[in-house]
Protein backbone atom coordinates (compact mmCIF):
# COMPACT_ATOMS: atom_id res chain seq x y z
CA UNK A 1 0.00 0.00 0.00
CA UNK A 2 1.75 3.28 -0.75
CA UNK A 3 1.73 6.05 1.38
CA UNK A 4 -0.75 8.32 -0.13
CA UNK A 5 -3.27 5.40 0.27
CA UNK A 6 -1.99 4.65 3.92
CA UNK A 7 -2.67 8.45 5.11
CA UNK A 8 -6.48 7.84 4.02
CA UNK A 9 -6.44 5.29 7.29
CA UNK A 10 -4.27 6.32 9.84
CA UNK A 11 -5.11 9.49 12.90
CA UNK A 12 -3.20 11.62 14.99
CA UNK A 13 -2.12 9.13 18.45
CA UNK A 14 -2.79 12.66 20.40
CA UNK A 15 -6.13 13.92 19.38
CA UNK A 16 -7.11 10.88 16.71
CA UNK A 17 -7.47 13.62 13.93
CA UNK A 18 -6.87 12.52 10.33
CA UNK A 19 -3.12 13.23 9.01
CA UNK A 20 -1.86 14.93 5.94
CA UNK A 21 1.65 15.44 4.29
CA UNK A 22 2.58 18.87 5.99
CA UNK A 23 2.75 21.70 3.70
CA UNK A 24 6.28 22.48 2.30
CA UNK A 25 7.79 19.64 4.19
CA UNK A 26 7.55 16.35 2.45
CA UNK A 27 9.75 14.58 5.80
CA UNK A 28 6.61 14.90 7.39
CA UNK A 29 2.38 14.40 8.59
CA UNK A 30 0.42 16.66 10.11
CA UNK A 31 -2.78 16.40 11.92
CA UNK A 32 -5.22 19.77 12.04
CA UNK A 33 -4.44 20.06 15.49
CA UNK A 34 -1.10 21.07 14.79
CA UNK A 35 0.71 17.68 16.34
CA UNK A 36 3.60 16.65 13.19
CA UNK A 37 5.01 13.39 13.02
CA UNK A 38 8.17 12.67 10.63
CA UNK A 39 8.48 10.26 7.64
CA UNK A 40 12.04 8.23 7.62
CA UNK A 41 12.15 7.02 4.33
CA UNK A 42 8.53 7.41 3.86
CA UNK A 43 7.30 5.97 6.94
CA UNK A 44 5.43 7.29 9.40
CA UNK A 45 6.75 7.53 13.42
CA UNK A 46 3.49 8.39 14.99
CA UNK A 47 4.70 8.18 18.73
CA UNK A 48 3.51 10.17 21.77
CA UNK A 49 6.10 11.49 23.83
CA UNK A 50 5.41 8.58 26.40
CA UNK A 51 5.03 5.81 24.59
CA UNK A 52 8.34 6.81 22.36
CA UNK A 53 10.19 6.70 26.06
CA UNK A 54 8.92 3.21 27.50
CA UNK A 55 10.02 1.86 23.57
CA UNK A 56 13.12 3.41 23.48
CA UNK A 57 14.23 2.05 26.71
CA UNK A 58 12.92 -1.74 26.15
CA UNK A 59 14.63 -1.52 22.63
CA UNK A 60 18.01 -0.86 24.46
CA UNK A 61 17.67 -4.14 26.94
CA UNK A 62 16.98 -6.32 23.66
CA UNK A 63 19.92 -8.92 23.16
CA UNK A 64 18.46 -10.23 20.04
CA UNK A 65 17.45 -6.76 18.45
CA UNK A 66 21.58 -5.43 19.57
CA UNK A 67 22.87 -9.01 17.04
CA UNK A 68 20.01 -8.22 14.45
CA UNK A 69 21.53 -4.38 14.13
CA UNK A 70 25.23 -5.94 14.25
CA UNK A 71 24.62 -8.26 11.66
CA UNK A 72 22.41 -6.49 9.55
CA UNK A 73 25.83 -4.68 8.60
CA UNK A 74 26.32 -7.86 7.02
CA UNK A 75 23.74 -8.98 4.84
CA UNK A 76 25.40 -12.45 3.57
CA UNK A 77 26.06 -13.39 7.34
CA UNK A 78 22.28 -12.34 8.29
CA UNK A 79 21.34 -14.27 5.59
CA UNK A 80 23.53 -17.24 6.32
CA UNK A 81 21.99 -17.24 9.91
CA UNK A 82 18.50 -17.53 9.06
CA UNK A 83 19.13 -20.50 6.78
CA UNK A 84 20.73 -22.77 9.14
CA UNK A 85 18.68 -21.61 11.60
CA UNK A 86 16.39 -25.11 12.89
CA UNK A 87 13.41 -25.41 11.34
CA UNK A 88 9.56 -25.73 13.00
CA UNK A 89 8.86 -28.56 11.07
CA UNK A 90 4.81 -28.06 11.93
CA UNK A 91 4.50 -24.50 13.48
CA UNK A 92 5.42 -22.85 10.30
CA UNK A 93 3.00 -24.67 8.13
CA UNK A 94 0.04 -24.68 10.47
CA UNK A 95 0.78 -20.76 10.56
CA UNK A 96 0.82 -21.11 6.98
CA UNK A 97 -2.32 -22.68 6.85
CA UNK A 98 -4.03 -21.05 9.31
CA UNK A 99 -3.36 -17.22 7.17
CA UNK A 100 -4.61 -18.95 4.11
CA UNK A 101 -7.39 -19.49 5.60
CA UNK A 102 -7.74 -16.00 6.67
CA UNK A 103 -7.18 -15.20 3.52
CA UNK A 104 -9.90 -17.08 2.45
CA UNK A 105 -12.14 -15.58 4.88
CA UNK A 106 -11.37 -12.27 3.74
CA UNK A 107 -12.08 -12.80 0.00
CA UNK A 108 -15.31 -14.49 0.36
CA UNK A 109 -16.29 -11.19 3.05
CA UNK A 110 -14.66 -7.77 1.07
CA UNK A 111 -14.02 -7.08 -2.01
CA UNK A 112 -10.65 -5.21 -1.57
CA UNK A 113 -9.45 -6.45 1.47
CA UNK A 114 -6.48 -4.52 3.52
CA UNK A 115 -4.52 -6.85 6.12
CA UNK A 116 -2.98 -4.77 9.27
CA UNK A 117 0.04 -6.68 10.25
CA UNK A 118 1.09 -5.84 13.83
CA UNK A 119 4.77 -6.33 14.71
CA UNK A 120 5.41 -8.36 11.96
CA UNK A 121 8.55 -6.02 10.91
CA UNK A 122 11.36 -8.06 11.11
CA UNK A 123 9.80 -11.54 10.30
CA UNK A 124 8.64 -11.19 6.76
CA UNK A 125 7.46 -14.81 6.73
CA UNK A 126 4.19 -13.52 8.72
CA UNK A 127 3.03 -12.54 4.73
CA UNK A 128 4.29 -15.88 3.21
CA UNK A 129 1.33 -17.77 1.51
CA UNK A 130 -0.68 -15.38 0.93
CA UNK A 131 -2.34 -13.95 -1.98
CA UNK A 132 -0.71 -11.14 -3.90
CA UNK A 133 -3.61 -9.75 -3.77
CA UNK A 134 -3.73 -9.50 0.11
CA UNK A 135 -0.21 -8.96 0.11
CA UNK A 136 0.20 -5.54 -1.89
CA UNK A 137 -2.74 -4.42 0.64
CA UNK A 138 -0.91 -5.19 3.79
CA UNK A 139 0.11 -2.97 6.14
CA UNK A 140 3.48 -3.40 8.55
CA UNK A 141 3.17 -1.48 12.25
CA UNK A 142 6.26 -2.07 14.16
CA UNK A 143 8.11 -0.28 16.50
CA UNK A 144 10.62 1.08 14.35
CA UNK A 145 10.97 1.52 10.79
CA UNK A 146 12.71 -1.28 8.95
CA UNK A 147 12.60 -3.20 5.52
CA UNK A 148 8.89 -3.89 4.91
CA UNK A 149 7.28 -1.51 7.75
CA UNK A 150 4.56 0.55 6.67
CA UNK A 151 3.78 2.78 9.71
CA UNK A 152 5.87 2.93 12.98
CA UNK A 153 3.86 3.34 16.42
CA UNK A 154 2.90 2.15 19.95
CA UNK A 155 0.42 -1.31 19.39
CA UNK A 156 -1.54 0.27 22.55
CA UNK A 157 -2.45 3.37 20.38
CA UNK A 158 -2.95 2.17 16.85
CA UNK A 159 -2.96 5.49 14.71
CA UNK A 160 -6.00 4.14 12.69
CA UNK A 161 -8.93 5.43 11.71
CA UNK A 162 -12.15 2.90 13.50
CA UNK A 163 -13.42 0.28 11.27
CA UNK A 164 -10.66 1.18 8.96
CA UNK A 165 -8.74 -2.38 7.97
CA UNK A 166 -10.42 -6.10 7.18
CA UNK A 167 -7.77 -8.21 8.28
CA UNK A 168 -5.33 -8.03 11.73
CA UNK A 169 -2.44 -9.87 11.96
CA UNK A 170 -1.15 -10.92 15.80
CA UNK A 171 1.98 -13.22 15.37
CA UNK A 172 3.88 -13.62 18.13
CA UNK A 173 3.38 -10.09 19.44
CA UNK A 174 0.71 -10.33 22.46
CA UNK A 175 3.79 -11.97 24.80
CA UNK A 176 5.99 -8.76 24.42
CA UNK A 177 3.37 -6.27 25.06
CA UNK A 178 2.74 -4.99 29.23
CA UNK A 179 -0.74 -4.97 28.30
CA UNK A 180 -2.17 -7.50 25.24
CA UNK A 181 -5.84 -7.06 25.51
CA UNK A 182 -5.34 -3.24 25.31
CA UNK A 183 -3.49 -4.13 22.22
CA UNK A 184 -6.38 -6.75 21.14
CA UNK A 185 -8.76 -4.07 22.22
CA UNK A 186 -7.63 -1.83 19.66
CA UNK A 187 -7.46 -4.22 16.80
CA UNK A 188 -10.78 -4.76 17.57
CA UNK A 189 -11.52 -1.18 17.08
CA UNK A 190 -9.94 -0.91 13.87
CA UNK A 191 -11.01 -3.72 12.33
CA UNK A 192 -14.14 -3.34 10.17
CA UNK A 193 -17.61 -5.42 11.02
CA UNK A 194 -17.02 -8.94 9.60
CA UNK A 195 -12.89 -8.25 9.80
CA UNK A 196 -10.81 -11.27 10.68
CA UNK A 197 -8.01 -11.46 13.32
CA UNK A 198 -5.27 -13.96 13.27
CA UNK A 199 -3.81 -14.60 16.67
CA UNK A 200 -0.62 -17.03 17.53
CA UNK A 201 1.16 -16.92 21.29
CA UNK A 202 3.80 -19.31 23.24
CA UNK A 203 2.83 -21.59 26.06
CA UNK A 204 5.97 -23.66 26.96
CA UNK A 205 8.79 -21.32 25.40
CA UNK A 206 11.56 -19.86 26.82
CA UNK A 207 12.14 -16.09 27.62
CA UNK A 208 13.08 -13.89 24.75
CA UNK A 209 13.57 -9.84 24.16
CA UNK A 210 11.35 -8.62 21.33
CA UNK A 211 12.31 -6.13 22.31
CA UNK A 212 10.69 -7.50 25.89
CA UNK A 213 8.91 -10.29 27.45
CA UNK A 214 5.90 -10.13 29.94
CA UNK A 215 3.55 -13.12 29.15
CA UNK A 216 3.06 -16.63 28.39
CA UNK A 217 -0.54 -17.69 27.35
CA UNK A 218 -2.70 -20.83 27.99
CA UNK A 219 -5.38 -22.14 25.59
CA UNK A 220 -8.01 -20.66 28.21
CA UNK A 221 -6.29 -17.68 28.30
CA UNK A 222 -6.29 -17.16 25.31
CA UNK A 223 -10.02 -17.37 24.83
CA UNK A 224 -10.41 -15.07 27.40
CA UNK A 225 -8.27 -12.75 25.85
CA UNK A 226 -9.62 -13.07 22.69
CA UNK A 227 -13.69 -12.90 23.83
CA UNK A 228 -14.48 -9.61 21.89
CA UNK A 229 -14.32 -11.71 18.69
CA UNK A 230 -16.32 -14.19 17.32
CA UNK A 231 -14.56 -17.60 17.63
CA UNK A 232 -14.08 -19.70 14.39
CA UNK A 233 -11.20 -21.47 14.99
CA UNK A 234 -8.45 -21.94 17.67
CA UNK A 235 -5.73 -24.49 19.48
CA UNK A 236 -2.34 -25.60 19.30
CA UNK A 237 0.09 -24.63 16.51
CA UNK A 238 3.05 -26.73 17.79
CA UNK A 239 2.64 -29.56 20.15
CA UNK A 240 4.25 -30.86 23.27
CA UNK A 241 7.36 -32.19 21.15
CA UNK A 242 8.26 -28.57 19.75
CA UNK A 243 7.55 -27.38 23.32
CA UNK A 244 10.29 -30.30 24.62
CA UNK A 245 12.70 -29.61 21.89
CA UNK A 246 12.48 -25.44 22.90
CA UNK A 247 13.30 -26.02 26.62
CA UNK A 248 15.93 -28.56 25.50
CA UNK A 249 17.41 -26.11 23.15
CA UNK A 250 17.53 -23.56 25.52
CA UNK A 251 19.06 -24.53 28.79
CA UNK A 252 22.90 -25.43 27.24
CA UNK A 253 22.36 -21.77 25.96
CA UNK A 254 21.74 -20.22 29.67
CA UNK A 255 25.00 -21.16 31.14
CA UNK A 256 26.69 -18.89 29.91
CA UNK A 257 27.05 -14.94 29.48
CA UNK A 258 28.52 -14.19 26.14
CA UNK A 259 26.24 -13.80 23.81
CA UNK A 260 28.87 -15.74 21.21
CA UNK A 261 28.64 -18.53 23.40
CA UNK A 262 24.50 -18.37 24.10
CA UNK A 263 23.80 -18.01 20.49
CA UNK A 264 26.18 -20.71 19.39
CA UNK A 265 25.28 -23.54 21.77
CA UNK A 266 21.62 -23.07 21.38
CA UNK A 267 22.15 -23.16 17.73
CA UNK A 268 23.63 -26.45 18.17
CA UNK A 269 21.40 -28.02 20.41
CA UNK A 270 18.32 -27.01 18.39
CA UNK A 271 19.79 -28.87 15.59
CA UNK A 272 20.54 -31.78 17.99
CA UNK A 273 17.01 -31.89 19.50
CA UNK A 274 15.37 -31.45 16.21
CA UNK A 275 13.92 -34.48 16.04
CA UNK A 276 11.81 -34.42 19.15
CA UNK A 277 9.33 -31.87 17.12
CA UNK A 278 8.03 -35.32 15.16
CA UNK A 279 6.66 -36.12 18.87
CA UNK A 280 4.00 -33.80 17.53
CA UNK A 281 2.96 -36.35 15.01
CA UNK A 282 1.57 -38.56 18.11
CA UNK A 283 -0.44 -35.72 19.75
CA UNK A 284 -1.94 -34.07 16.65
CA UNK A 285 -5.28 -35.87 17.75
CA UNK A 286 -5.19 -35.40 21.55
CA UNK A 287 -7.45 -33.22 23.23
CA UNK A 288 -5.01 -32.98 26.00
CA UNK A 289 -1.58 -31.39 23.77
CA UNK A 290 -2.77 -27.78 24.69
CA UNK A 291 -1.77 -28.50 28.47
CA UNK A 292 2.04 -29.21 26.89
CA UNK A 293 1.88 -27.00 23.86
CA UNK A 294 4.60 -24.90 22.33
CA UNK A 295 2.39 -22.40 20.82
CA UNK A 296 -1.24 -21.70 20.34
CA UNK A 297 -3.30 -19.66 18.14
CA UNK A 298 -6.84 -18.41 17.56
CA UNK A 299 -8.63 -17.20 14.10
CA UNK A 300 -11.70 -15.19 14.90
CA UNK A 301 -13.79 -12.58 13.37
CA UNK A 302 -15.29 -9.18 14.37
CA UNK A 303 -19.24 -9.64 14.95
CA UNK A 304 -21.39 -7.95 11.61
Amino acid sequence: MNTSELLTLLVCPRCRLGLARADGDSDSVCCRSGHRYPLVDGVPLLFTQESLSRIEDSKGQAENRRMRSQLARFPWLESLARWMRPPHPFRDPAGARQRARMAGLLAERFPCPALLDIGGGLEEKNLSGLPEVLRARSICLDIQPSPGVSVAADGKELPFKDASVEGVLLQGVLEHVPEPYALLREAFRVLRPGGIAYVEVPFLQHFHYDPDDFYRFTLHGLEHLTRDFSKLDGGVLSGPGSALCDLLTETPGTAFDSSLLYWGSKWIAGWATLPLKYLDILYARSKRSHMLSGALFFLGAKPW
